[in-house]
């Protein structure tokens, strides 16, 4: 599977969940492969993020019509979905957020936060 190549700037049309008014963050790519990434905003948070489907093959999650509309795509296939990490004190201990991926337009770095209204993705799924 070829992994979409993420925009080096990621706008988000509402702010993250928890993170205040950031909306625009630069998307550093952490390994050559390009499926671990550093999202800083100007002057606030700095979030890691996988491809969820690198780490996570089988990761289908739907999304509402909604949430495409909102980074400017009409085919679910064309965005890129990445998972926030919670780093641990170990690599046993770092977990990734299934229940709320960030969805990009790859095309021009539209995001979307999707809170998933299932329990079918975990919010804390182990990396290793």
């Amino acid at each position: 599977m070829t992994t979409p190549v993420v925009p080096s700037q990621v706008t988000f049309s509402k702010p993250l969940l928890g993170l205040g008014a950031f909306t625009a963050f630069e998307c550093v790519p952490l390994d050559e492969s390009g499926v671990l990434y550093r999202l800083s905003a100007d002057g606030g948070p700095q979030l890691i993020a996988v491809s969820a489907q690198a780490y996570f093959p089988s990761y289908a999650p739907e999304f509402s019509d909604h949430a495409l509309q909102a980074i400017e795509l009409t085919e679910p296939r064309d965005a890129l979905t990445l998972a926030l990490v919670t780093v641990g004190s170990s690599l046993e201990e770092h977990t990734v957020n299934l229940l709320a991926p960030i969805v990009v337009n790859p095309s021009t770095g539209s995001a979307f936060q999707v809170v998933l209204d299932d329990d079918v993705y975990p919010m804390r799924a182990s990396l290793v």
